[in-house]
């Protein structure tokens, strides 16, 4: 008998630390640089890879889609994003880019300009515009 319960507390302890490292928290919301999207679970019908989550996934540039997913899958795409942080939240509130805005100005394209630099084009006529990316 207490060969089993080692047994089973060897078994237990693997386990219990593959969960921690692959958490899923619902209600967040995931930046997935890789796919160019964001994700957020609302919830899941239990923990097994067959159960279904109720997810939003925004696509950049394009509206939020939201359905059905596996937690399998869920997991998964989960596997190359991260928490999105609190100037991402700001800047997509704001309709923006989800670059922090100190990242955004340091960053400087040919010529010398750089985000949110304002510059006179010849369209139509000499017109005023800003620079909205590099």
């Amino acid at each position: 008998m207490r060969f089993s319960t080692l047994k089973n507390l060897v078994f237990a302890i693997p386990v219990a630390v593959f969960a921690q490292t692959a958490e899923l928290k619902m209600g967040v919301v995931y930046q997935c640089p890789a796919v160019q999207a964001t994700m957020e679970v609302f919830s899941c019908t239990g923990p097994a890879a067959s159960d279904s989550c109720d997810v939003q996934t925004a696509p950049q540039g394009r509206p939020a889609m939201r359905g059905k997913s596996t937690r399998q899958q869920v997991m998964a795409l989960l596997s190359i994003c991260r928490l999105q942080t609190p100037a991402e939240a700001q800047a997509a509130a704001r309709g923006g880019p989800a670059t922090a805005p100190a990242q955004a100005a340091s960053q400087m394209g040919p010529g010398g300009f750089k985000v949110g630099d304002t510059v006179r084009i010849l369209a139509d006529g000499w017109q005023e515009a800003k620079v909205l990316q590099v």
